[in-house]
């Protein structure tokens, strides 16, 4: 059969239609070409990590800035189908979320070699609140003036109610004589709660990640002789 000149030049329907869609912020490929794709899970996951590192409207929050404020996207993962086959390569993926934090602390690049995938409890969890200075009460976070006890201070989590099972978010966890005494308990507290969820790790690997960051944020710093230098 003889090839004509058009079929020559013609490329083929697929590249086509990719060649029709316009990248997502200039740069993530949507070259899955299941029809109502741009409906599924991982299209919108991989349309909100997108969304986090390139989206000019999504860094106006002060929150997102604060979050996300250079992070990128592993160019591996431009393409939707990159994604997509890690995604899958995860058993239940569906039930959870994806985390660039767990596996490299303060890592601001979302890709295969960096990410992982976690139970939604334990990413909610693995929020570590570092010993920052309140610019109103001079008190680290999970410590605050105890209103009822005169030179008294609370020792108090915030937890959401959809681990805590309760209606509000802060948890009074006691009350102590001394900032250092509140804040050590406020650290125990959340070290016990997060060592309660490291059997919802989806595997081994996530699980020795997860326990390494228990150990350094917390229990190194619960054993360190000169914890609460500073506290009085």
């Amino acid at each position: 059969m003889k090839i004509t000149r058009y079929q020559k030049e013609t490329p083929p329907a697929k590249s086509i239609r990719l060649a029709s869609r316009k990248p997502l912020y200039g740069l993530g490929i949507n070259d899955v070409m299941e029809v109502g794709y741009y409906k599924s899970y991982i299209y919108d996951k991989w349309k909100n990590m997108m969304s986090r590192c390139y989206s000019p409207g999504m860094h106006k929050s002060e929150k997102h800035r604060r979050l996300y404020s250079g992070c990128t996207v592993d160019p591996r993962w431009h393409r939707l189908s990159n994604f997509k086959e890690w995604m899958e390569s995860h058993p239940d993926y569906e039930t959870l979320t994806l985390d660039k934090d767990l596996i490299s602390p303060g890592n601001k690049v979302y890709g295969p070699d960096t990410c992982c995938m976690i139970t939604q409890r334990m990413n909610t969890l693995l929020v570590h609140e570092k010993c920052k200075i309140s610019k109103t009460n001079d008190l680290p976070n999970g410590v605050a003036l105890c209103n009822r006890l005169k030179n008294q201070y609370e020792a108090y989590a915030s937890i959401p109610p959809s681990i805590s099972h309760r209606k509000n978010y802060k948890i009074h966890i006691g009350n102590y004589p001394t900032v250092k005494e509140a804040y050590r308990a406020h650290l125990e507290y959340k070290r016990d709660l997060l060592l309660e969820c490291q059997d919802d790790a989806p595997n081994v690997t996530v699980k020795e990640h997860y326990l390494r960051h228990i150990d350094e944020n917390y229990t190194k710093v619960l054993n360190d002789p000169y914890f609460g230098y500073g506290l009085n």
